[in-house]
């Protein structure tokens, strides 16, 4: 019977098809199969009466095993208690169908009955056509049969045929088009229909508004998209019904609904299930259950839809797996299954067990999934589900409390991030940056353990390298406010936390954190110069600390991440000495840091610019920066030398050379020769420093590459000598010229206008660098006075005479240095050399009262070491300028030198001076 009639039907459509579009039969066959598809109990007839059910007899109800009550013997409970009382009756089928039936009268509807029925889905297509034939010609009939549909579907007491109604009514409005759905009013009474029974209203009327969505949603496909978006929420406060005929109904709709969304509709459709997910819109279980379902079920979207949905679907679902309700926990689980099931990655499917227990129970199994997910080598790079996965467990991990735990999820999602860079999957990638670069930010600059610090910045410049810098918003301008400390306002926001409207005062730590990771994303996105240019080299002289201290940490880490980083080295090495004679001893700190990594990362590569530089300063009028020179001149050294820096304490021999033939060698080789004498002389010359750290730091540098000393003095000597006897010379009247003469520039933010200050200041740099100078002079010729001697006297003299009073002192200074230091045997056989200085200083034609009295030092160490041949030599000479008319101050100039030499040597001087006087 039922084929037959689907075939009636089928031959019955294909008969109205050859009618004219005007033919009034056209509309009579569709009312006709309306009628054939509605055909059953109409809404006004009242309901049958019930029949009279005869009672069987007691034998009958036995053999038939209805446990009726009353009628059947009741068996015998072996389990139940004695005394505990008569047991319970039970209800056989006949009266569990009848309360069914009172529950559905009283509910207003009537139960679905199993009847056999015809096919209806021949009846719909032949509606279907019809309609479309009717849309023109019979448009009234066509609105009566939609009306006619939309009030069965609604007020049918059966649901049989509410749902045929609604089948029928998806047809005729694909056949008239989808505008009939708004001219016909379908959405807004489905939409009433559901809002109504929410607040307690008809269940038929809700049960055929559902059956109309999933028919429409199976039938119109994406024609009907715009309006699900629209009915979605009420579709899923369904869920929430008392009466399990709603809920079945909305959850087939549901599924209609979802299965046919597109990308773009799924997009749309995503807030309302998250909400509902979340229990922000209902507190019934049931309700949450539906949408987790649906989250579930975006598993099974096309591949381009999945990077978009699964970010925001994982996350609901492992907050549901925490719910207090287990079956909110069980279909979170299952809804977490499905999307492990299309992960492809094989690396994620092995680690299912530790990642599902790691979403379960987040505060005790995280740890374990990252561990589980650092062992594994992934061999091509993770998809869509894979990602969404991992992004709650990563994020989870980054916000622990344990720097294991938040080193590791940093370390594995730099890892998926490199994976994912140059590969289809970093639209995958992009969804999940909004959740990853506030946390990798905030390890990377605010956190107190290096590791983390360190761990957060490379994926964060790894995350920049896979979605380009571009689709990073705002990276290098945040980072750049935290490492200088800007407090301006921007656009970009801080990492740095708020209170009120200033900026908390970032500490070391925080700008060391954020330079590191500013650098790694600069050297990532290629944007080094542009911040060399901008900001560091301009910011090393800032007035605010925190400004120059931020700078040199960006340079360390520059130096250190920047393979191409030596057309930066001068400016970052000028920015370095700048930080050495700082003021504040955390810049100076940070500076000497930025100095050796500038040396360890570029010193080889770049020798010819830090070699000169450094070695220029050793001698330079601040003793910080000639110390820090000193450090960082051995860096380069050994790592030019490869050789390993010796540690001196102050007690040590300071002569006893350390090193090695074969890395002097090679640093001569490598330096080049005049390089390399220069910078021993400028080592040999701090050896002697007025301050203990210099002093203690060259003699480091100069016990690692010298092997043995008296041979090296004598290789560089012509070069010491004169470099000494430019000492004695003063460089400058003021401090200005001095360090300008020295290679620094003078920081704005160190200026003064005392200029007398400034000059006695200068004269304290010059008697200090001509006391440094004079005392390397004895040191040389003590050690090789049989060979320095006769290079070094008229070099001395030459300065004399071509200097101005600063410089004969300083001369003269050098002279008692060198005559206190000649051996008693080497003294008297170089007296030809070493008195006539002594004598020109003392009463020659420069000679002034200052000079006089130094030159006078200079005759004292003389004595002490030549004995009575000094005097012989120097005295007669001075008591015959006393008798010299060719000079008008001659004499007066002679008087005052044997003044002075006589209260130098009174008891060695006066019993031969004093005779001679008298005679004149």
């Amino acid at each position: 019977a039922k084929a037959t009639s689907c075939e009636a039907v089928t031959l019955l459509g294909a008969a109205a098809s050859h009618l004219a579009p005007d033919d009034v039969r056209v509309a009579d066959v569709a009312d006709r199969l309306v009628d054939v598809l509605v055909a059953t109990t109409k809404a006004d007839e009242p309901p049958p009466p019930p029949k009279e059910v005869k009672k069987k007899p007691r034998a009958v109800a036995a053999k038939t095993g209805i446990a009726a009550i009353g009628m059947a013997p009741q068996k015998k409970n072996p389990f139940a208690k004695r005394g505990s009382g008569p047991a319970k009756p039970r209800l056989g089928a006949a009266d569990i169908g009848g309360l069914r039936k009172t529950r559905a009268e009283r509910e207003g509807s009537v139960p679905e009955k199993k009847q056999r029925t015809f096919d209806i889905k021949p009846v719909a297509d032949c509606l279907g056509k019809l309609a479309k034939t009717m849309k023109k010609t019979h448009a009234e009939r066509a609105g009566s049969l939609v009306e006619r549909l939309r009030e069965t579907s609604f007020s049918d007491r059966d649901p049989a045929t509410r749902r045929k109604a609604s089948t029928g009514l998806a047809a005729v409005v694909k056949g008239l088009g989808i505008g009939a759905l708004k001219k016909q009013e379908v959405v807004e009474r489905i939409r009433d229909a559901l809002d109504a029974r929410a607040a307690g209203g008809d269940l038929n009327a809700a049960h055929g508004a559902l059956s109309c969505i999933e028919a429409l949603a199976k039938t119109l496909g994406v024609l009907f998209e715009p309006y699900e978006i629209k009915l979605l929420a009420p579709l899923l406060n369904c869920f929430a019904d008392s009466s399990d005929v709603v809920r079945n109904a909305a959850k087939n709709a549901a599924r209609e609904v979802f299965g046919g969304l597109s990308a773009h509709g799924v997009k749309l459709a995503l807030p309302d299930v998250l909400k509902q997910a979340a229990g922000e819109e209902t507190t019934s279980w049931r309700a949450r259950v539906a949408a987790i379902e649906m989250l579930g079920a975006t598993a099974s979207c096309a591949p381009k839809q999945l990077g978009a949905v699964l970010p925001k679907a994982v996350p609901a679902l492992a907050d549901a797996l925490a719910d207090t309700h287990d079956g909110v926990r069980e279909a979170a689980r299952k809804a977490l299954e499905e999307v492990f099931s299309v992960a492809s990655n094989p690396e994620v499917r092995a680690a299912r067990k530790e990642l599902l227990a790691a979403l379960c129970d987040p505060a005790h199994c995280t740890l374990q999934a990252l561990e589980a997910l650092e062992q594994r080598e992934f061999a091509r790079a993770p998809d869509a589900p894979a990602l969404a996965l991992l992004a709650p467990i990563l994020a989870r991990g980054l916000r622990d409390r344990a720097a294991l735990t938040k080193r590791r999820a940093a370390l594995v999602c730099g890892n998926l991030a490199a994976l994912c860079a140059g590969t289809a999957q970093e639209q995958a990638l992009a969804p999940h940056l909004p959740l990853f670069q506030p946390l990798l930010e905030t390890n990377a600059v605010g956190d107190a353990h290096p590791d983390v610090r360190l761990a957060a910045a490379t994926a964060l410049a790894q995350v920049v390298d896979a979605l380009g810098v571009d689709r990073v918003p705002f990276i290098i301008q945040r980072l750049t406010r935290a490492a200088l400390s800007r407090t301006e306002p921007d656009e970009c926001g801080d990492i740095i936390a708020k209170k009120g409207d200033e900026v908390l005062a970032a500490g070391a730590s925080e700008r060391s954190g954020a330079a590191q990771a500013l650098s790694l994303v600069c050297v990532e996105s290629g944007t080094v110069s542009a911040l060399m240019r901008d900001d560091l080299v301009p910011l090393s002289r800032h007035q605010t600390p925190a400004a120059r201290e931020g700078a040199l940490w960006c340079l360390r880490f520059l130096a250190r991440d920047d393979a191409d980083f030596g057309d930066h080295v001068q400016d970052a090495l000028k920015a370095v000495l700048d930080g050495l004679a700082d003021d504040a001893d955390a810049i100076r700190d940070v500076a000497l840091l930025a100095g050796k990594q500038l040396v360890r990362a570029h010193g080889d590569a770049q020798l010819h610019v830090l070699l000169p530089s450094l070695e220029g300063q050793l001698l330079g009028p601040r003793w910080r920066l000639r110390e820090a020179a000193a450090r960082l001149l051995g860096e380069l050294l050994c790592l030019i030398g490869d050789a390993r820096q010796v540690g001196v304490a102050e007690f040590d021999d300071a002569d006893a050379a350390l090193g090695d033939e074969e890395t002097a060698n090679k640093l001569r080789k490598r330096i080049g020769g005049a390089a390399w004498r220069n910078t021993i002389s400028s080592l040999y010359i701090a050896r002697l420093d007025a301050v203990q750290g210099v002093r203690q730091a060259a003699v480091e540098v100069w016990k690692t590459v010298v092997p043995n000393t008296p041979r090296m003095l004598r290789e560089v000597l012509e070069t010491l000598v004169r470099r000494l006897v430019a000492m004695l010379t003063p460089v400058s009247s003021s401090q200005d010229d001095a360090e300008r003469l020295q290679g620094v520039q003078q920081p704005e933010y160190n200026t003064s206008d005392d200029e007398d200050g400034d000059e006695l200041e200068a004269d304290d740099i010059n008697v200090e660098r001509q006391r440094v100078a004079s005392r390397a002079l004895g040191d040389v010729v003590l050690k090789i006075g049989d060979r320095v001697i006769p290079e070094l006297m008229p070099l001395l003299q030459e300065a004399f005479d071509n200097g101005d009073e600063a410089t004969r002192v300083g001369v003269c200074l050098g002279l008692a240095e060198v005559c206190g230091a000649t051996p008693q045997r080497q003294a008297n056989e170089k007296l030809d050399l070493l008195a006539p200085p002594v004598v020109e200083a003392l009463c020659g034609p420069n000679a002034s009262p200052r000079i006089t009295a130094h030159a006078a030092m200079a005759f004292h160490a003389l004595h002490g070491q030549a004995g009575p041949r000094a005097v012989e030599e120097v005295v007669p000479e001075v008591l015959r300028r006393l008798d010299d008319d060719s000079d008008d101050r001659g004499a007066t100039r002679a008087r005052g030198a044997l003044r002075e030499i006589c209260r130098r040597r009174a008891r060695e001087l006066l019993t031969g001076v004093i005779p001679q006087l008298l005679k004149r």
